[in-house]
């Protein structure tokens, strides 16, 4: 699906039934991307992005709703505050509506 950038920061797009396969830390994003552009509306970050996104992720259904059809992530094998510094800088930068009440929240 290729490369894309937030908040300065390299992602890779891959659809919805690809994240089981990132069994990596990292931070991910969940996207809604149409004709008008890409709409980030979750930004989290993981120690696994395969066991923290899915189904069961908190922000899943609200996606979904909001019209969420790609996971972007950024493969960060840094330690866990370096991504939490880094998910806090694209939180910022791009104000997803699913983190309104924790901006830089971390989810798995």
């Amino acid at each position: 699906m290729g490369e894309v950038e937030w908040a300065g920061l390299k992602f890779l797009a891959v659809a919805r039934q690809d994240a089981p396969q990132l069994r990596a830390p990292g931070l991910y994003a969940l996207v809604a991307r149409g004709g008008a552009g890409m709409t980030l509306l979750f930004a989290g970050e993981a120690e696994d992005i395969a066991r923290a996104v899915g189904p069961q992720h908190p922000a899943w259904q609200a996606a979904l709703d909001a019209g969420f059809n790609e996971i972007h992530v950024a493969l960060v094998s840094a330690p866990r505050l370096d991504r939490l510094q880094l998910l806090a800088r694209v939180t910022r930068a791009h104000t997803p509506t699913l983190n309104a009440d924790e901006p830089a929240r971390a989810v798995g």
